[in-house]
């Protein structure tokens, strides 16, 4: 065969395995040497004779083969991953391809809404919830519309409310459509994801039609909402709503029963009912654990005690049940709108408060007083009496919340958001702990996290959103590690001060008596920035002078010894174990010098 033969070493090998003779053009040529091939025979090719003549040594069952203690790998995963559902990154610490641990690190997209909203009006304070979570736009509007009215004490027409839930359930199957078909964009269905959007565009362009916008619409107002509706928009959207159950079914074909669907979301996930009630789930994290809860059933709002409608739960609370809840409460969702379009009253779409409403734009071309009122209401705002409100709404992801208060001028004097989101991320951890990397894919596709929804919540990037709860104490350390090791007969471990409290302050040489029985000597030694602990099971015996001698000891050499050993174990440090606390308790990472010493048996 012809090879052509440049400057690079791999294609010189070939050819002189093919035995080429051919040059390249504008090469130089080059002729093997049919000698120095003939050498390399056999399954091994040796250079010289020295090497050829080494041999494996035999065997030594006294010397231990040292082996380097492989550490778990960290990997960032996000910002810029796909995957991420917006500026998402989590801190994964991997074993192999099985997750450790997860810290949720958010705050990359926080703009100070609720700081930027004491400074603007009501009327001019809507907008900024649309932006909140810009999946479920109107469901935002409507639970600041509701905290409003519920501080003025008025009450809206009663078309007003059918209209808000009809936007509201077209929000829910908007919402919903982003949920499950960025969810199997993420596990790899690329179908049902065109065809759920293809849907999604007709009904923005319902929110286009009633607001003028797509997104952003401002539509739900407080006292009502901004404008009537068109002619010929109920029609059209009993259109859509007659045939989206269609649409539905076909992607359930698509992927209720597809056996990769199935394997990449059965018993990925789980939570238990007592878990999400823990972690403060709502929404479909909560219902889809087995739990029946549902704001508009619990707490109607608006017109939502005037229709019917069925709450769905699952039975396992992984991925695959909060995939059925969302497509169930699509349902449910046109059902509501089927009876709204059916039940929607004549009559006004604002309450006929002069000091909320607006006049309109017939009145301002005819009256002065008019339009001195609309331009006193769209600069100044209307002044709401003083009070505080806690207001709830069941926004698609979950319980949306407002604690608004009123010092009785035109803008809030606090506004303090509660986004669904923000207990459902914080929750990462648990939830895919042991799991796969590729699982954690799933696992945020089904959480159903907008990265601006839950940076209302904190100012600062937060690291570990689960575990904000009081620092453990190093007493509290000692008996759970104790216990972790099942009582081992001798340990020697360091932690560090900033981890944990410390109530061990001054103690060098004392007895620890677990709740079991068993008792330890603990000599305890200070090395900035750790804490050495040596743990030896024994029966308990009096150690006071033992305690004043060590104590001398640190007095007299002013504690240098213990200095240089905790900047020489910053460099000597091995190995990392994690203590489990309970209680909402972060895990306290402990070190070892060697992993020996975790528990060992001499």
């Amino acid at each position: 065969a012809n090879v052509y033969v440049t400057g690079g070493g791999l294609l010189k090998n070939v050819a002189a395995l093919y035995n080429a003779r051919q040059p390249a053009r504008s090469a130089g040529k080059w002729f093997p040497d049919e000698e120095f091939i003939d050498q390399f025979k056999g399954p091994v090719m040796y250079p010289d004779e020295v090497t050829s003549r080494w041999k494996l040594p035999p065997w030594n069952s006294k010397i231990a083969p040292v082996e380097k203690t492989v550490r778990n790998l960290s990997l960032n995963f996000g910002p810029q991953h796909p995957a991420a559902h917006g500026v998402l990154r989590l801190v994964l610490e991997l074993d192999g391809e099985t997750v450790m641990r997860a810290d949720p690190h958010i705050g990359l997209l926080h703009r100070g809404t609720e700081k930027l909203i004491e400074y603007k009006t009501y009327t001019q304070a809507l907008p900024y919830f649309d932006r909140l979570d810009y999946v479920s736009m109107m469901c935002n509007e409507q639970c600041y519309s509701l905290a409003v009215e519920k501080l003025l004490n008025i009450d809206i027409p009663l078309r007003a409310k059918y209209i808000r839930v009809l936007f509201g359930e077209i929000t829910r199957i908007l919402n919903h459509i982003m949920a499950v078909g960025t969810h199997a964009l993420d596990v790899g269905a690329l179908t049902p994801f065109f065809w759920l959007f293809e849907e999604r565009e007709k009904m923005m362009e319902f929110y286009e039609r009633v607001s003028g916008a797509r997104m952003h619409a401002a539509y739900i107002r407080p006292g009502g909402v901004s404008q009537d509706l068109p002619l010929g928009l109920l029609d059209d959207i009993y259109e859509f709503a007659s045939k989206f159950g269609e649409r539905l079914d076909e992607v359930e074909d698509v992927l209720t029963t597809n056996r990769i669907w199935v394997q990449r979301t059965v018993d990925i996930g789980i939570v238990s009912a007592e878990d999400a009630l823990n972690y403060g789930f709502s929404g479909v994290m909560l219902r889809g654990s087995g739990i029946k809860w549902d704001l508009r059933k619990s707490q109607p709002y608006d017109a939502y005690d005037l229709v019917e409608f069925d709450v769905p739960i699952g039975t396992k609370g992984d991925c695959y049940d909060r995939y059925l809840c969302r497509i169930e409460e699509m349902r449910q969702s046109l059902r509501i709108i089927d009876q709204c379009l059916n039940q929607m009253p004549a009559g006004e779409i604002k309450t006929d408060d002069a000091k909320l409403t607006p006049p309109s734009r017939g009145e301002m071309k005819h009256s002065m007083e008019a339009l001195i009122h609309h331009f006193k209401l769209f600069t100044q705002g209307y002044q709401v009496p003083p009070g505080a409100t806690y207001t709830a709404v069941e926004a698609p992801k979950g319980e949306f919340g407002l604690y608004l208060v009123s010092d009785g001028s035109s803008r809030p004097y606090r506004c303090k958001i509660k986004a669904p989101g923000f207990a459902h991320l914080a929750a990462l951890d648990k939830i895919g702990r042991h799991h796969m990397l590729a699982d954690v894919v799933a696992i945020i596709g089904t959480l159903d996290v907008v990265e601006n929804h839950r940076k209302t919540m904190q100012v600062l990037i937060l690291k570990r959103a689960l575990h904000t709860a009081r620092k453990p104490k190093v007493s509290e350390v000692l008996t759970a590690y104790l216990k972790q090791c099942n009582e081992p007969p001798w340990t020697s471990y360091f932690i560090k001060h900033s981890d944990v409290t410390n109530d061990h302050f001054g103690w060098s040489h004392f007895n620890w008596t677990l709740d079991t029985g068993a008792n330890y000597h603990i000599l305890r030694t200070g090395c900035y920035p750790y804490m050495k602990y040596h743990c030896t099971k024994r029966p308990w015996q009096d150690l006071t002078l033992d305690d004043r001698f060590f104590r001398c000891i640190k007095v007299v050499n002013l504690g240098l010894p213990q200095l240089f050993y905790g900047l020489a174990a910053m460099f000597l440090i091995r190995h990392v174990e994690h203590v489990q606390m309970g209680d909402g308790i972060a895990p306290v990472p402990i070190y070892f010098l060697y992993e020996e010493d975790k528990g060992s048996m001499y």
